[in-house]
């Protein structure tokens, strides 16, 4: 049912598997479509588009919610979530067509290069490390805030979720 705990917790966690994943899968696939100046501006406008959705969801899922309430808002997830999983089956299709030589096997399912093995991670460079402390430390900071930042705003003063939503888009 709509309000089983259990439910909530597995779709969280299974857009947790998928929301992270899905940006290095962009920045994989645009690196791989992409070279350069070009390359740096694919990065930006896929970020760029990230930002954007979770802008949208926060000015216009609460104000959906009022008007056909918090089921069918859900819906409107899901069906977002069906389309976007369509264009990336699509987009399977464009990139194996695009580029037929990538896909195909080596002889004897060796590349030429070394396997990989978790004692390599020990001989990353520092600063390697140090992008990632940075990463980790502030979506530490950002993602628990916005995950309650509609209701925060609501409760703390005393505005309807259509309008702390479009706040927290800011």
């Amino acid at each position: 049912t709509i309000g089983s705990f259990d439910l909530m917790i597995f779709g969280r966690f299974v857009f947790g598997l998928g929301g992270e994943s899905l940006a290095v899968v962009q920045s994989a696939i645009s690196s791989h479509w992409f070279s350069g100046n070009e390359l740096a501006m694919a990065f930006g406008i896929t970020v760029s588009a990230n930002r954007l959705a979770c802008a949208f969801t926060f000015n216009f899922m609460p104000t959906i919610a009022t008007y056909i309430g918090l089921a069918g808002a859900l819906w409107v997830g899901a069906i977002l979530c069906v389309m976007s999983f369509g264009m990336a089956v699509l987009f399977c299709f464009m990139d194996f067509a695009a580029f037929p030589s990538f896909i195909q096997k080596t002889p004897g399912g060796s590349s030429g290069e070394p396997p990989f093995r978790f004692k390599d991670i020990l001989d990353f460079p520092f600063s390697f490390w140090l992008l990632t402390g940075i990463c980790v430390f502030s979506y530490c900071g950002i993602f628990p805030f916005t995950a309650i930042a509609v209701s925060f705003i609501a409760t703390r003063y005393g505005t309807p979720p259509t309008i702390a939503g479009p706040i927290t888009s800011i």
